[in-house]
Parts: C-alpha cells; structure tokens; sequence
C-alpha cells in the first residue's frame, strides 16, 4: 500500500492515487494514469458537473483524442468503482454537460495553535519592514501580465523548479540525467554557461539558497529523505540532522528564511501538514504550525524580506485555503479562500501579493494580505509550474510541454541534422522546389502555425488566428510565390511575396490539398461531403470545382495529361504502371523528379520505397533511427524530412 498522504476515501472505496489503485470490498482495480487522472480532476470539482471538453482539456492537454476516449475512462471507473450508469452512486452522466463526482470526501481537521513569541525591539523590526514594503510598492506597481518571455533551458532532459540566487544572476534548477538521477545546474545568466553543483540523488525533493548566496540548503532522497547544506565554492556537501522529525512525516518542501532558518513543510500519514523550523547553528528542530488537510498536496512560500511564510493547503470540505504566517510578529493571519486546490505559489517582490497558479486551470491570480484577488495573464496557454520572482519583478517558470523536432536526412552521405529544435511541437517540414527554404508546421502557444525558414531564418506566414485543429500538409505552386493547404475543412491560399492570404469557400469540406499543377492553374483536392470522400480539381482562375471520382484516394498526382492515384493497397499511374506493397498499407507520398518516394506501415515497421517513373526501378528503405513520419522530400530526392517522436519536455521560462 502507498503512503497515506496519497490515499482519499470515496465512500467505501479506497483511491490510491499515486499507486494508481481502487480497493472496494477487497477487491482492488489497477487504473492507468489517464483513467487516474480523469478521477482526480472530478476529485478536485467533487459535487459540480465537469463539462466534458474540460476533462479533455485538463487530462489529455494537447493530444487529440475522440469522445469515446473519455467515455472509455468513466466506464472503467465505474466498473472499479462497483458503480452503475443506470443507477449511480459515484459517477453521474449529465447528458450533454459532463460529469460529476457524487461521493463526498470527509476528514477530520486538527490544528494546533502557533506559539506565540516576542523578538527585542520587536516593534522597530516591523516598522522598518513596514515602510520598506510600502516604498518598493510605491515604486514597483503590481504588475499582472506578462507577455515577453525568454527561453532559459531547452534540452530533452527535464529541468523544472527554478530559483534565482540572492545576487539575481545566477538561476539553480533541477535536472534528470538519463538514468532517472537528478542534480542540481547553477546557470550564469550573463555568461550562458551552466555547472553540476551537487552530486546525484534518487530525487531532489526542494532546494534553496542560503542567505549569502554561498551554498543551498536541498531536500534530497537516496534511500530517506535528508537535509543537506552544498557548499558552491568548494563542492562540498553536509548532512542536517532533522531525525526528530518522525519517520510517519514525508517531507515535502523547504524554504530558507533570516539567519539560515529552515521551514520545513511535512505531511504525515494522517495528512496532517507541519511546518517545522530548523536552526542549523544549533541543530533544533520546533513545530510551528499544524494542520489536517484533505489531501497529501501542500505549498509553501517564503516572501522576499522573509516576514512571511504562506501555507497552501485544502481543508475538510476541499477548499483550497491560505495560511499566511507573519514569521517577525509570529502571528497568524485571517485564513484566506481560493478556488485552486492544486497550486504552487511565489511571492511577489513587494512582499504583499502572493501568485497562485492553478495547476489544473493553468489560471494565475495575485492574492493580497487582505484577501483582494487580482487576475494575472502569462502569454502561454501552459501550466505555469514551480514560479519564482525576482527582485525586478520578472517571474521564472517551469512549463511541461509536447516536442517534437524535425530533421533532414541526406540520402548521399546518411547523415541527418537538426532542422528545427524549439520547445514546441515542430510537426513537418516542406521544402521547396529549388530545396532552398522549407516550410514549418508548428504547434505554438495552443495554436496550429506555418512558418518559412530561409536562410537559417524563420518568419511567420499563417497565424492561424481562427485557432484551425488541422492544418493539411502545405504544398508549393510551381513559382513558389505561393502556399496552399486546409484547415479545418477551408481551402486557403497563401501569397508569400504579398503576404495575402485568400480563403476559398467549397461546397466541400477539403481535407488535404494534394497536388498543384505546373500550368500553376488548378490543384487536386482530396474532399468530404455527405458522407462521401471525393477527388476533386479546383480552378483557380474560374474558381471552379471539378469533381473526378468518388474513390477513397490516399495521395494523387498530376502526371502529364493523366493522373497517378494512391489507394491504401495500390498505386495506379495508367495502365502498366501499377504497383501493390505486400503485407504493408500505403500511408502517404511524395512526387520528385524521376518518380515517387511512397511510405508504407506493415507489422515491423515504417518504410520508404523509391519508385522510378516507370516503376522498373523498387527500392525499400528502413526509416532512419529515431525517425517517426516522413514529411518531405526534395524534388531530386537527396533530402529527406523527417519528425521525431513526440514526447514530453519540462524547460525554464523567464516572463518580463
């Protein structure tokens, strides 16, 4: 059985979270992540109807997935669960709006009180506390949006919880190494140069500075949970002894405030959330604050003048709560209400407003000492993990985002090389006739996009701002001046000198456009209508649509006065020129100058076959190493463009 701090009752179920576990009667139901997930989310909105395409959004993200997805995760929930769709008693359908989680969660709270305490010349402290606040305020507005971003790590590693060091110009995150081990990076911001600072560990849980800047005070796991100080100047590294906290407690997070205290934030088998803090001069540990929380998920942060400590936790009706704690004062404030239950939290510099990001919403706010929310705006449609401000004012940011890369592949020397490595989903590259720009599909910012690249450099030439899902491989006209391709259903023509974009309204839904004559007159288009897929010829000129057949065609082509047509099972060019793969379905293709370069799915694999204009010539070919869809080819086929696979990438974002 997992910790308990991962463990919530629902009903008479018990819902092992993290072991991704439902035991009712004694019976236990293994559930997969994305199941897990699903339940989770209905967890966090428990007694309100979720709406469908907002589980979607939350669970599946990016990824596209039909209705029936969502409906499978509910029904192997219910079957878990012992529920009923006709009768239920967990999970309720409300047709056409979503779901709801019926079943209360109840726990008990207990809180022990904060001891009280008076520091000498307390009052002048807080005086001199009170008014440096109020004059960085004055002079340093809240401010709510932040658009401009730049780029701190991007690498196939993940990198996530950042810090700034307390001269600002050196950032420390954590990153995993390719066996799972994570270490500490300290990265000069000036000189763009990165260094290990610690040794490896099982996990490092949480880390922070030390108040000169000297050495970092880190949560690791190795076989327990430890303390350590890193040493930054001779790599040295130091075991705190925090033993007397129990062995029940699992230690969450660490915050570092004045004369190195440490505040420790644990959370026990009973989810009861401590905060203990640590004298390192004396090795004293004392408990501070205590509470019952509804779940093992907890936050903490530290304000920048070290006054106060915030708590983020959910109470027994899963309300997600704040504790500000005045650490000068040792007073407690007023419990303040927020509707995000799963957050991390950062302090702005003016030490009064404290920034929530929603982890399940991926919405932030500002909330003051007071209570007062003020909506922010981050320019990306991503969760916003792991926030960190600076003394300016600019917010660090750990995103998990899909990437993917494209590649050219030389068919001379087999050499591949990097055509586009961003922290984006890079979807295909298209290059032109002359092989000497490419065209870019991108996934940026939660939005479909095509760009050109020309000379190592990349412009913008379809915003996508009507937010298309699909966007068709884009083709060449025979000049290269212009660009054409679908989205969602519309024929959309691009001219690339003007900057023109023209928009084609078809009785038809065009999937795919497939071919454009080198008259530069008419295309081939690959449309849907009532049912029916059909291979049409669009004029440009008369802007008239011809339709050809109404045969379910993966790829045609203009081939002199006739055409070559691709099925799933045979290509067909004319009467003698015909070919069928075996044991292999035909997935796409791509005309060059002495014939087709056609790709296939079998069993083993994916494959490319080289196909001369007489088909006399057959050639098969494995797909290079790491390479998952074929995207282009150069009209004299000594280039070939591939993706990778898409996987998930976590990388530091610095918002000014």
């Amino acid at each position: 059985m997992g910790s308990q701090s991962n463990i919530v009752f629902l009903g008479a179920a018990q819902v092992d979270t993290l072991r991704g576990e439902i035991i009712i009667d004694g019976s236990k139901s293994v559930i997969e992540p994305k199941v897990m997930a699903v339940l989770v989310y209905l967890m966090a909105q428990q007694g309100e109807v979720v709406p469908s395409e907002k589980i979607h959004e939350q669970v599946w993200q990016d990824a596209i997935v039909s209705p029936s997805t969502l409906q499978r995760a509910i029904a192997i929930l219910r079957k878990a669960l012992g529920d009923s769709s006709k009768a239920p008693k967990y999970i309720k359908t409300y047709p056409r709006r979503g779901y709801s989680l019926e079943v209360p969660v109840i726990v008990k709270p207990h809180t022990k009180q904060f001891p009280h305490k008076k520091y000498f010349n307390l009052f002048l402290v807080s005086l001199i506390l009170c008014v440096s606040t109020f004059l960085y305020f004055k002079s340093h507005p809240l401010k709510t949006n932040f658009e401009h971003r730049n780029i701190i790590t991007s690498s196939s590693s993940p990198e996530f919880q950042s810090i700034f060091s307390p001269s600002e110009n050196m950032i420390t995150y954590i990153k995993k190494n390719s066996d799972n081990k994570s270490v500490l990076v300290e990265s000069d911001l000036g000189k763009k140069t990165q260094r290990i600072v610690s040794k490896e560990y099982d996990e490092i849980m949480s880390f922070d500075y030390a108040n000169t800047g000297n050495s970092i005070i880190a949560l690791v796991k190795t076989d327990t949970s430890q303390l350590v100080n890193i040493n930054l100047e001779n790599g040295t590294e130091t075991v705190l002894d925090i033993s007397k906290i129990g062995a029940a407690d699992d230690i969450k997070q660490i915050k570092v405030g004045t004369n190195n205290q440490v505040y420790i934030l644990s959370i026990n088998n009973s989810f009861e959330h401590n905060i203990y803090r640590f004298e390192q001069d004396i090795e004293a540990l004392k408990l501070i604050w205590s509470t019952k929380s509804m779940y093992g998920f907890g936050q903490i942060a530290l304000s920048e003048n070290k006054q106060y400590l915030a708590i983020h936790f959910v109470d027994k009706k899963q309300k997600a709560k704040i504790q500000f704690i005045d650490l000068i004062n040792y007073e407690f404030k007023p419990l303040l209400s927020h509707k995000a239950v799963y957050a991390h939290i950062a302090w702005h510099p003016n030490n009064t407003h404290l920034l929530i990001s929603d982890l399940l919403s991926a919405k932030v706010q500002f909330l003051n000492l007071n209570g007062e929310v003020f909506p922010a705006k981050i320019a990306s449609h991503k969760k916003q993990h792991y926030p960190n401000f600076n003394r300016k004012g600019q917010l660090l940011i750990t995103q998990t985002s899909l990437d993917t890369d494209l590649y050219v592949f030389d068919t001379q020397t087999n050499d591949k090389k990097l055509v586009s490595d961003s922290i984006h989903q890079d979807l295909m590259a298209i290059p032109s006739l002359t092989n000497n720009k490419q065209l870019i599909v991108s996934r940026r910012l939660g939005k479909t996009q095509i760009f050109l690249k020309h000379n190592e450099q990349l412009s913008l030439v379809y915003a996508n701002e009507a937010n298309a899902e699909y966007i068709s491989p884009p083709i060449w006209s025979p000049n290269e001046e212009n660009i054409a391709f679908s989205a969602d259903g519309k024929l959309i023509f691009i001219n690339l000198k003007k900057s023109e974009i023209k928009l084609s309204t078809l009785d038809y839904d065009i999937n795919r456009v497939l071919d454009w004559h080198e008259n530069g007159n008419k295309v081939l288009l690959k449309g849907f209508s009532q049912g029916l897929d059909y291979l049409l010829e669009w004029s440009i000129n008369k802007d008239e649509t011809l339709k050809l057949n109404d045969s379910k065609v993966i790829q045609a082509f203009y081939q002199n006065d006739s055409l070559c047509l691709l099925f799933a099972n045979e290509i067909n060019c004319g009467s003698n020129l015909k070919w069928q793969p075996k044991n292999e379905t035909i997935y796409d293709a791509f005309k060059v100058q002495e014939g087709l370069v056609v790709v296939t799915r079998g069993r083993t694999g994916q494959y490319y076959y080289i196909i001369n204009n007489k088909f006399t010539h057959i050639i098969k070919h494995n797909f290079p190493k790491d390479m998952f869809h074929l995207t282009g080819v150069s009209k004299k086929l000594n280039h070939l463009y591939f993706s990778s696979e898409t996987k998930k990438q976590q990388n530091i974002i610095l918002f000014d």
